[in-house]
């Protein structure tokens, strides 16, 4: 659950006051089927106050970069699996490629700790969903879009129907927009433009 706003000014004025901190990701990947997946690049299982566990995990993934609207759009994640990581019973490659991680929704935490490894707090850094994974030799390999820009793109799709229907609506009540009888082929071109500026 998320941290309170006392806890979280707590968790500032000690990042604010120290350099010598650790960092770790939390990384709970929830599938559309109900199964929760919770790792951590720590090399010990981290257990949060509000009592998750996260258990050691072999994994890359992106840096996190924020676009010019300051947000985090997409990352890439690759798991390292071998023969004995299972979901529910399933060899994770073999669960990867059935599709059981596509459609997961992603939440990446960072937990800081002090040197003596009390934990201070930790702090949401991207939400997502996968798109379908693409397993190799051991590996598994996973792009995630962030659900802003997920919402974006709903967005951007929907202003595209209503305002193409719109135009062909009124092109074709009056005859074409030139109110010859019927929509010409410059029209057409000129609808194609209206879809082709909101392509991405």
């Amino acid at each position: 659950m998320p941290m309170t706003a006392p806890e979280l000014a707590a968790l500032d004025a000690w990042l604010a006051g120290t350099d010598e901190g650790k960092r770790f990701d939390l990384l709970t990947i929830t599938t559309r089927t109900g199964i929760v997946l919770r790792w951590t690049n720590a090399d010990t299982p981290l257990t949060t106050a509000d009592g998750r566990t996260f258990v050691p995990a072999a994994y890359e993934r992106d840096r996190l970069k924020t676009n010019a609207s300051l947000q985090i759009d997409d990352v890439q994640l690759t798991l390292y699996v071998d023969t004995v990581d299972a979901v529910a019973g399933v060899p994770m490659l073999a669960f990867a490629a059935r599709g059981g991680l596509d459609g997961a929704q992603v939440l990446l935490e960072w937990l800081f700790m002090d040197v003596s490894d009390v934990q201070q707090g930790y702090v949401t850094r991207f939400e997502g969903r996968t798109g379908p994974a693409e397993t190799g030799l051991g590996t598994v390999d996973i792009s995630i879009r962030s659900l802003l820009a997920q919402l974006n793109d709903e967005q951007t799709r929907l202003l595209k129907k209503q305002v193409v229907n719109f135009a062909s609506l009124v092109a074709g009540s009056a005859g074409g927009f030139l109110g010859v009888g019927k929509v010409s082929g410059s029209e057409q071109k000129a609808l194609a433009r209206i879809e082709a500026a909101f392509a991405k």
